[in-house]
């Protein structure tokens, strides 16, 4: 066993991982032996060099701030000795989201809206510092005992630190990268090989859809025979967003905004910071190609892409009619209003839950959304 001293740390003969090109150990501060880190040993490859580099600017980018930011491995160290590289980082005790089972409390509603927050909160982080990660998926988050998320392995990861956190093309991130179940669609469907701030909140919707559903996220799966790309992106898309919708109310408004963040279009895609606003005020966002507006509550609009109130204090028409608006986007084959009102009636008395009195008032409004119903679009 060759012992390495990086700095003040130094390693253990604990590996905690191996791949092939370089080992982990587990290590610790000379200075102080409880603060232990990890220390990432890579053979240096002739192809490696950029992405070595990028990893170390983009983690020293992150690091930089007087306290490093929580949720991300913050890296400690490092250095490149002939053709060997040393990256001592934080020591996660912890385990990625693809370990968490389906019955686990982190599992849990509250759990869930808990580490969607949290991601979400990071990946703003990251982009306000110029960084795009490329490679977000279920195995690069971890999460602590006391569940506290960490976005770890930045080894795609690009630094732009002249970038406007505005600019959506970033030309000195070039290259496709990533897993390609959780790759933007855009980078399989084009010749573009830039990245975009946007293609990192793809893939966090990708990996929260993943966490929700217990299930690995399908990437482009051709159901049946299309024509395009473009078709079987859409055709996706749909079965994404009539999943996330319909099969998993219980997470409103979270499986709304995983919904939006799955837009192929990158136009109408939101970035980070318009599901951090949305989320800070609990309500779902309205995608627009120009701009990100809170939906407006008057039916005879545009209809919105997500339902326009959060489910609160009270139980309002408004509030059936975005559903409804919603789901006749993502289905569209609702024939009768009986059949509509079901629908409607199961999702919310879904997640009303025991709250009697909101059951009450939802009756009190069928007659009145059936009404609206009718004459928005069976009389149409």
């Amino acid at each position: 066993m060759d012992y390495i001293s990086i700095g003040k740390y130094k390693n253990t003969d604990e590996i905690l991982g191996q791949g092939a090109f370089g080992k982990v150990w587990k290590g610790f501060d000379r200075e102080n032996p409880n603060n232990l880190v990890a220390i990432k040993h890579i053979r240096i490859q002739k192809n490696m060099i950029q992405f070595l580099q990028n990893e170390i600017n983009a983690l020293q980018s992150l690091s930089s701030t007087p306290n490093c930011f929580n949720n991300i491995a913050c890296l400690y160290d490092s250095v490149i000795i002939n053709e060997d590289a040393y990256l001592v980082s934080e020591l996660v005790d912890g385990t990625e989201l693809t370990e968490v089972l389906p019955d686990s409390p982190l599992k849990s509603v509250e759990a869930v809206i808990n580490i969607f927050n949290q991601c979400v909160l990071t990946l703003e982080y990251l982009h306000s510092r110029h960084v795009l990660h490329r490679d977000i998926k279920p195995e690069n988050i971890m999460i602590t005992r006391d569940a506290t998320i960490k976005f770890i392995d930045f080894g795609l990861a690009c630094s732009v630190p002249t970038a406007s956190i505005d600019d959506k093309f970033l030309n000195d991130c070039s290259g496709r990268s990533g897993t390609r179940a959780y790759l933007d669609p855009i980078l399989l469907s084009t010749n573009i090989e830039n990245n975009y701030y946007e293609s990192d909140v793809y893939s966090l919707g990708a990996t929260m859809y993943s966490y929700i559903t217990n299930e690995p996220f399908p990437g482009l799966k051709i159901e049946r025979e299309m024509d395009s790309i473009q078709e079987v992106i859409m055709y996706n898309y749909d079965m994404f967003k009539q999943n996330m919708i319909s099969n998993y109310a219980k997470y409103y408004p979270i499986n709304v905004y995983i919904a939006d963040m799955l837009i192929p279009d990158i136009e109408k895609r939101p970035t980070i910071t318009d599901i951090s606003t949305a989320m800070l005020s609990n309500l779902p966002i309205e995608v627009s190609p120009k701009d990100y507006q809170l939906p407006s509550t008057t039916p005879s609009t545009t209809p919105s892409t997500a339902p326009s109130t959060a489910v609160k204090d009270n139980v309002t028409l408004d509030m059936l009619q975005n559903y409804a608006i919603e789901m006749e986007d993502v289905l569209d084959i609702y024939e009768d209003t009986e059949e509509v009102w079901e629908d409607v009636e199961d999702h919310f008395r879904e997640v009303f839950g025991n709250d009697i009195s909101k059951k009450d008032k939802l009756d009190s409004l069928k007659q009145d959304f059936i009404d609206w119903y009718t004459i928005t679009y069976i009389n149409n």
